[in-house]
Protein backbone atom coordinates (compact mmCIF):
# COMPACT_ATOMS: atom_id res chain seq x y z
CA UNK A 1 0.00 0.00 0.00
CA UNK A 2 0.83 3.46 -0.66
CA UNK A 3 -0.41 6.81 0.70
CA UNK A 4 -0.07 10.02 -0.91
CA UNK A 5 2.92 8.26 -3.30
CA UNK A 6 3.92 9.89 -6.17
CA UNK A 7 4.66 8.08 -9.51
CA UNK A 8 3.18 4.82 -8.05
CA UNK A 9 0.39 2.29 -9.18
CA UNK A 10 -0.99 -1.01 -8.02
CA UNK A 11 -1.29 -3.55 -10.85
CA UNK A 12 -3.14 -2.93 -14.09
CA UNK A 13 -6.79 -3.46 -15.05
CA UNK A 14 -7.07 -6.47 -17.25
CA UNK A 15 -10.39 -5.43 -18.73
CA UNK A 16 -10.33 -1.51 -18.75
CA UNK A 17 -6.65 -0.74 -19.56
CA UNK A 18 -3.83 0.45 -17.86
CA UNK A 19 -3.71 2.55 -14.98
CA UNK A 20 -0.76 5.05 -15.29
CA UNK A 21 0.80 6.56 -12.19
CA UNK A 22 -0.61 9.23 -10.45
CA UNK A 23 2.15 12.12 -12.27
CA UNK A 24 -0.39 15.61 -10.48
CA UNK A 25 0.70 14.09 -7.05
CA UNK A 26 1.85 17.18 -4.91
CA UNK A 27 3.57 15.91 -1.17
CA UNK A 28 1.03 16.58 1.33
CA UNK A 29 -2.25 16.10 -0.48
CA UNK A 30 -2.96 12.78 0.50
CA UNK A 31 -4.25 14.69 3.87
CA UNK A 32 -6.48 13.17 6.33
CA UNK A 33 -6.51 10.01 3.62
CA UNK A 34 -6.44 6.21 4.43
CA UNK A 35 -5.89 2.65 3.43
CA UNK A 36 -7.88 0.78 5.75
CA UNK A 37 -7.12 -2.88 4.72
CA UNK A 38 -6.09 -4.46 1.95
CA UNK A 39 -3.01 -4.56 -0.53
CA UNK A 40 -1.35 -3.16 -3.45
CA UNK A 41 -3.62 0.70 -3.01
CA UNK A 42 -2.17 3.90 -3.91
CA UNK A 43 -4.50 6.64 -2.31
CA UNK A 44 -3.59 9.97 -3.29
CA UNK A 45 -6.49 11.89 -2.77
CA UNK A 46 -7.47 14.34 -0.18
CA UNK A 47 -9.32 12.79 2.48
CA UNK A 48 -9.78 9.31 -0.07
CA UNK A 49 -10.39 6.12 1.84
CA UNK A 50 -9.59 2.47 0.07
CA UNK A 51 -10.16 -0.80 1.91
CA UNK A 52 -9.57 -3.03 -1.17
CA UNK A 53 -7.09 -4.56 -3.91
CA UNK A 54 -5.03 -3.01 -6.02
CA UNK A 55 -7.59 0.11 -6.25
CA UNK A 56 -6.07 3.50 -6.72
CA UNK A 57 -7.43 7.10 -6.09
CA UNK A 58 -5.94 9.67 -8.12
CA UNK A 59 -5.52 13.53 -6.76
CA UNK A 60 -8.23 15.21 -7.61
CA UNK A 61 -10.36 12.40 -5.70
CA UNK A 62 -10.86 14.49 -2.98
CA UNK A 63 -13.35 12.83 -0.45
CA UNK A 64 -13.84 9.54 -2.69
CA UNK A 65 -14.04 5.67 -1.45
CA UNK A 66 -13.40 2.20 -2.65
CA UNK A 67 -14.51 -0.38 -0.21
CA UNK A 68 -14.68 -3.86 -1.03
CA UNK A 69 -13.57 -5.49 -4.17
CA UNK A 70 -10.36 -5.23 -6.45
CA UNK A 71 -8.95 -3.54 -8.87
CA UNK A 72 -10.92 -0.54 -8.76
CA UNK A 73 -9.58 2.94 -9.81
CA UNK A 74 -11.27 6.43 -9.03
CA UNK A 75 -9.81 9.32 -11.08
CA UNK A 76 -8.70 12.72 -10.66
CA UNK A 77 -11.78 15.54 -10.39
CA UNK A 78 -14.29 12.91 -8.80
CA UNK A 79 -14.69 14.34 -5.91
CA UNK A 80 -17.38 12.54 -3.67
CA UNK A 81 -17.38 9.58 -5.69
CA UNK A 82 -17.61 5.70 -4.65
CA UNK A 83 -17.14 2.25 -5.59
CA UNK A 84 -18.46 -0.72 -3.28
CA UNK A 85 -17.55 -4.27 -3.91
CA UNK A 86 -17.08 -5.76 -7.56
CA UNK A 87 -14.29 -5.94 -9.40
CA UNK A 88 -12.14 -3.83 -12.43
CA UNK A 89 -14.59 -0.63 -11.70
CA UNK A 90 -13.34 2.49 -12.87
CA UNK A 91 -14.80 6.26 -12.40
CA UNK A 92 -13.69 8.47 -14.69
CA UNK A 93 -12.30 12.28 -14.37
CA UNK A 94 -15.49 14.72 -14.22
CA UNK A 95 -17.50 11.43 -12.48
CA UNK A 96 -18.44 13.56 -9.41
CA UNK A 97 -20.72 12.61 -6.93
CA UNK A 98 -20.88 9.30 -8.97
CA UNK A 99 -21.20 5.41 -7.57
CA UNK A 100 -20.70 1.85 -8.70
CA UNK A 101 -21.69 -1.00 -6.56
CA UNK A 102 -20.95 -4.31 -7.08
CA UNK A 103 -19.85 -4.02 -11.01
CA UNK A 104 -17.97 -5.67 -12.57
CA UNK A 105 -15.81 -4.11 -15.52
CA UNK A 106 -18.33 -0.88 -15.29
CA UNK A 107 -17.31 2.49 -16.37
CA UNK A 108 -18.82 6.38 -15.01
CA UNK A 109 -16.94 8.03 -17.98
CA UNK A 110 -14.90 11.58 -18.52
CA UNK A 111 -16.90 14.13 -20.80
CA UNK A 112 -16.68 17.56 -22.43
CA UNK A 113 -18.62 18.73 -19.78
CA UNK A 114 -20.62 18.06 -16.91
CA UNK A 115 -23.51 17.08 -19.42
CA UNK A 116 -21.57 15.00 -21.05
CA UNK A 117 -19.65 13.09 -18.44
CA UNK A 118 -20.79 10.52 -15.69
CA UNK A 119 -21.78 13.65 -13.39
CA UNK A 120 -23.82 12.55 -10.45
CA UNK A 121 -24.39 8.99 -12.35
CA UNK A 122 -24.58 5.46 -10.65
CA UNK A 123 -24.28 1.62 -11.93
CA UNK A 124 -25.37 -0.92 -9.70
CA UNK A 125 -25.18 -4.93 -9.72
CA UNK A 126 -24.11 -4.70 -13.54
CA UNK A 127 -21.47 -6.12 -16.22
CA UNK A 128 -19.32 -4.48 -18.48
CA UNK A 129 -21.97 -1.26 -18.46
CA UNK A 130 -21.06 2.50 -19.27
CA UNK A 131 -22.67 5.57 -18.12
CA UNK A 132 -21.32 8.50 -19.70
CA UNK A 133 -24.30 11.04 -19.24
CA UNK A 134 -25.23 13.31 -16.27
CA UNK A 135 -27.48 11.86 -14.15
CA UNK A 136 -27.39 8.46 -15.97
CA UNK A 137 -28.50 5.09 -14.32
CA UNK A 138 -28.37 1.43 -15.16
CA UNK A 139 -29.47 -0.99 -12.54
CA UNK A 140 -29.23 -5.50 -13.13
CA UNK A 141 -27.89 -4.75 -16.87
CA UNK A 142 -25.31 -6.27 -19.16
CA UNK A 143 -23.16 -3.98 -21.63
CA UNK A 144 -25.60 -1.34 -21.44
CA UNK A 145 -24.56 2.28 -22.45
CA UNK A 146 -26.03 5.93 -21.48
CA UNK A 147 -24.90 8.86 -23.40
CA UNK A 148 -27.86 10.90 -22.42
CA UNK A 149 -28.66 13.37 -19.58
CA UNK A 150 -31.28 11.56 -16.88
CA UNK A 151 -31.22 7.95 -19.10
CA UNK A 152 -31.83 5.13 -17.10
CA UNK A 153 -31.66 1.56 -18.05
CA UNK A 154 -33.29 -1.39 -15.64
CA UNK A 155 -32.28 -4.62 -16.11
CA UNK A 156 -31.17 -4.33 -19.77
CA UNK A 157 -28.88 -6.07 -21.76
CA UNK A 158 -26.96 -4.44 -24.81
CA UNK A 159 -29.28 -1.25 -24.27
CA UNK A 160 -27.79 1.69 -25.57
CA UNK A 161 -29.47 5.62 -25.06
CA UNK A 162 -27.72 8.06 -27.10
CA UNK A 163 -28.07 11.80 -27.38
CA UNK A 164 -31.28 12.15 -25.87
CA UNK A 165 -32.74 13.58 -22.44
CA UNK A 166 -34.99 11.54 -19.93
CA UNK A 167 -34.60 8.31 -21.58
CA UNK A 168 -36.03 5.37 -20.20
CA UNK A 169 -35.37 1.69 -21.11
CA UNK A 170 -36.79 -1.32 -19.48
CA UNK A 171 -35.68 -5.13 -20.54
CA UNK A 172 -33.23 -6.83 -22.77
CA UNK A 173 -31.67 -5.52 -26.42
CA UNK A 174 -33.52 -2.20 -27.04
Amino acid sequence: NKLGANNTKPVNDPGLGARSADASYVTGGATVAAIIGGYDNVNNALAGMIASQHSMLYTGADHASIWGGSLHTIANDTVYSTIVGGTNNWIEARGRYSAIISGDGCKIETGASDSESGFRSFIATSSSSTAGGRNAVIIGSVSANIQATYGTVLAGESVTLTNGTHMLAVGSNI
